[in-house]
C-alpha cells in the first residue's frame, strides 16, 4: 500500500484508534486529514517520525501544524 489516510483527530481520545488504523505500517506515506492535534497526537507523530523514518507524514488540512512540529525537534 502506498498511502494511508487517517481521518481521526490526533487527540488523546483517538490515539489508540489511530494506532489500530495504522496497523503494521506497510505504506510509504501517512496523511492525517485533520487540524486537531493535542499533546498525545504530537507524541504519536514524534514516535512515527523517529521509528519509521522512511514513511512520509503529512497533515493535509493544516501543513503549518506539521512545519511547527518539525521546528520543535
Amino acid at each position: 500500500m502506498a498511502e494511508k489516510v487517517i481521518e481521526l483527530p490526533l487527540t488523546i481520545e483517538n490515539v489508540a484508534q489511530v494506532k489500530e488504523e495504522l496497523g503494521n505500517l506497510d505504506f510509504k506515506k501517512i496523511v492525517f486529514a485533520t487540524d486537531q492535534v493535542d499533546l498525545a497526537g504530537w507524541q504519536l507523530l514524534k514516535c512515527l517520525q523517529l521509528n519509521y523514518p522512511d514513511i512520509t507524514i503529512e497533515i493535509a488540512k493544516s501543513p503549518e501544524i506539521w512545519e511547527e512540529f518539525l521546528e520543535l525537534k
